[in-house]
């Protein structure tokens, strides 16, 4: 594939506060837009990226539950919804809900800046779920293991197929 017409996505995982390598990442990135959940937003990133965000309330962490959970109660959840995609427990969400309304801003993102680097800010849960999309290797057990924050760099041809994954944060 021509390189040219990669769209080039960044996706953020933003659910504890930056280090200055990761501010650094996000920071040289030449992106044209960025695009953040309401929850994410936090003061660090905005002003890592040093540019104005706009708000994609899709974008938004995903509700597991209408009732509090214990840490042994949280862990099964997330791994049950993660497990059966379909599956909400009373006030939740489920997998299947949350990532068709992050899909729907990531390809209209795409779409809308073909062939130019955006940075999108989440949590870890969407951000698992969006990559989920396109790659279902990217499950329960990749979201566990990722680091908060967490910078992905995913690549899409003029399809908008996933072509490229890379990590960019060790």
């Amino acid at each position: 594939s021509d390189s040219s017409c990669w769209r080039r996505l960044r996706v953020v995982h933003s659910d504890r506060r930056f280090h200055d390598e990761r501010v650094a990442i996000v920071k040289n990135e030449r992106s044209v837009m960025s695009k953040s959940g309401p929850a994410s937003v936090k003061g660090d990133f905005i002003d890592a990226l040093g540019k104005n965000i706009r708000i994609e309330e899709d974008l938004r962490e995903r509700r597991l539950s209408g009732t509090s959970l214990s840490n042994e109660q949280f862990w099964e959840a997330k791994r049950k919804v993660f497990a059966e995609p379909d599956f909400s427990f009373p006030g939740g969400e489920s997998s299947a809900e949350a990532q068709q309304r992050a899909i729907r801003v990531i390809q209209r993102l795409l779409q809308e800046y073909g062939g130019k680097r955006i940075v999108v800010g989440t949590h870890g849960d969407i951000m698992t779920l969006m990559m989920n999309h396109y790659d279902y290797t990217f499950d329960f057990h990749f979201w566990k293991n990722t680091t908060m924050p967490d910078i992905y760099r995913l690549g899409f041809d003029a399809n908008l197929a996933l072509k490229q994954v890379a990590r960019l944060w060790n």
